[in-house]
């Protein structure tokens, strides 16, 4: 992140973020000192560059996501989405962290943003997890894994605020299909086409029932459109007695 866009962004949150998160007291009186931020880029965020951003006097840290300078593919970047669905799931089964401001106004660092709360836990960033030897250790991620995922899948959206997020009225496959054909070609402008995948795009697209296939998606639940060990902004495991626990799972 620039200086510039530090400057701007230390002007922009001394107003909107609270006083508990600008001030090192527990009172929010008297005022704090001009808000002074610094910006470290986080490993991973390949979708929306992300920053560990920590405040002084406060000491607060907190982790911004944005979207990138040049989108490319519109859905790939909306932080307003991730920003919603964080926003939804306080409190609730699924992991997720304190989401405190979502800025839509890209005239403040060029581009969207929003705040959320940064987690304490180590970050898998190889699926096989090699510095995890004890087999019985290895067992509790997968299984936390599972049961988040499980979390997500079973969660009372109607009842959270997302009934009218997304297109709940079915059709799933096939626009999650033509989405994904839609970001290969647009991905193939710079790299080609890997062999035989738009072949098997199209095939997946008809059976889909784009083009007269028959397949049923009638149950409609919340899903994590990139769950997987080994994404660094996604996964955070707590060290000390809970080794085991998935401590939060964002983006969507």
């Amino acid at each position: 992140m620039e200086l510039a866009q530090v400057a701007a962004l230390e002007r922009y949150l001394s107003q909107v973020l609270s006083p508990d998160l600008l001030s090192s007291t527990s009172s929010p009186l008297p005022l704090p000192p001009l808000l002074k931020i610094k910006a470290t880029k986080l490993e991973g965020g390949q979708s929306n560059p992300t920053f560990l951003l920590t405040l002084q006097p406060s000491g607060h840290r907190l982790v911004l996501r944005k979207k990138p300078a040049l989108v490319k593919v519109a859905s790939a970047h909306a932080v307003e989405r991730e920003y919603r669905v964080l926003q939804a799931l306080q409190n609730s089964a699924v992991p997720v962290p304190p989401v405190h401001h979502l800025c839509e106004d890209p005239s403040i660092i060029g581009t969207p943003f929003y705040l959320m709360g940064f987690v304490e836990g180590r970050v898998f960033r190889d699926p096989t997890l090699p510095g995890v030897k004890d087999p019985r250790e290895r067992t509790e991620c997968f299984r936390a894994m599972l049961q988040t995922l499980a979390a997500i899948h079973t969660v009372d959206w109607r009842g959270r605020g997302l009934a009218t997020f997304g297109k709940p009225e079915g059709g799933y496959f096939g626009r999650q299909l033509k989405r994904l054909k839609s970001v290969m070609e647009k991905q193939a402008e710079d790299a080609g086409y890997f062999p035989g995948m738009r072949e098997l795009c199209e095939d997946m697209i008809r059976v889909a029932g784009q083009e007269g296939g028959v397949v049923r998606d009638d149950e409609t639940c919340l899903v994590h459109g990139d769950y997987k060990v080994g994404f660094p902004s996604k996964e955070g495991w707590r060290e000390g007695e809970k080794d085991g626990r998935l401590e939060v799972c964002v983006e969507s």
